[in-house]
């Protein structure tokens, strides 16, 4: 019974450990675009979307 008891509070304390939250950090095959700036953002959507098109890719 003691043991039950035991392993119920090792689990139960285990559960409440808090991880650090992930801060969002880019990975290394992400864009490279920075938080918070519109611009670059915009940017590397553009050519994204340039590389994704068939018209473009073919015409190189």
């Amino acid at each position: 019974m003691i043991r039950v008891l035991l392993l119920i509070a090792v689990l139960g304390l285990a559960a409440c450990a808090e991880r650090p939250a992930w801060d969002n950090a880019p990975l290394a095959y992400g864009g490279k675009w920075t938080k918070g700036d519109r611009v670059s953002w915009e940017n590397q959507i553009k050519t994204r979307q340039l590389g994704q098109n068939e018209d473009v890719r073919i015409s190189q």
